[in-house]
This record gives C-alpha cells, structure tokens and sequence, in this order.
C-alpha cells in the first residue's frame, strides 16, 4: 500500500517532511515507467534486502567453507587418534620385551656366576685322587 511505501522510504531516511532530495533528471520519469519488477528491485536496493542477499550468499559460501575444513580437521584428528593407540601398543610391546630382557640378563648372571663359582671350587679344591 501507499503508506507502507511511505513508511518504507522514511526507514531509509527520505521524509516527506523534506522537501529538499535531489532526484537526477529523468529519473522520475523512468521510475514511473518501471516494470513490477524492477520496482521491487529497486525497492529492495532501497530496503537493504540486496545487501542482506548477497551478504547472506557471502556467509553460506563462507559455511561451506568451513564445513570443508572441519571435516579435513576430523579426518587428521581421526589419524591422530589411530597413531595414538598404535603408539600405545607399541609401548606396550616395548615394556614387555624391557621385562623379558631385564629377566634374561639375570639368568645369564646367574648361570656366569654358577659356572665362575664351579670353576673357583675346582682351582681351591685339590683333585680327588691327590687327598
């Protein structure tokens, strides 16, 4: 309707109370002479509806964007995660073969330190046929 019009361009700052706006010459002209819609075009330009359209054009490109990041970000942190328990099965293998290993020095100690004894008897005790 005429007053929501109205109301319309006062909401972007034409009043009717001023009378003072400069309209290029021909424009008045060609205003009246627009189709529907090139005046709802014009009337969105005026309103700020285009603006918002392509800001939001911007934004949902921007989204996409990122929904394309955050999906590589789950795909490295998924690596991550699989390296991690690959690491800690290794480090479990690794302190079993340290137990294992520890384990097999002692008993290579203790059978050196069998056969140096046995051999420390033979050289202290005399031979059987000489006593």
């Amino acid at each position: 309707t005429k007053v929501e019009v109205f109301n319309l361009l006062e909401s972007c700052g034409f009043s009717k109370s001023n009378p003072y706006y400069i309209v290029q010459q021909g424009r008045i002209a060609e205003l009246t002479l627009m189709n529907d819609y090139r005046r709802l075009e014009l009337m969105k330009e005026i309103s700020g509806a285009s603006v918002f359209d392509e800001r939001k054009a911007e934004s949902q490109k921007i989204l996409e964007e990122m929904s394309g990041r955050e999906k590589n970000i789950e795909r490295v942190i998924d690596f991550i995660r699989q390296r991690i328990r690959n690491l800690k099965e290794e480090q479990e293998e690794l302190f079993e073969y340290q137990r294992m290993e520890h384990r097999r020095r002692c008993i290579e100690f203790e059978l050196t330190d069998r056969d140096w004894r046995t051999a420390q008897d033979r050289i202290v005790a005399p031979p059987r046929g000489q006593q």
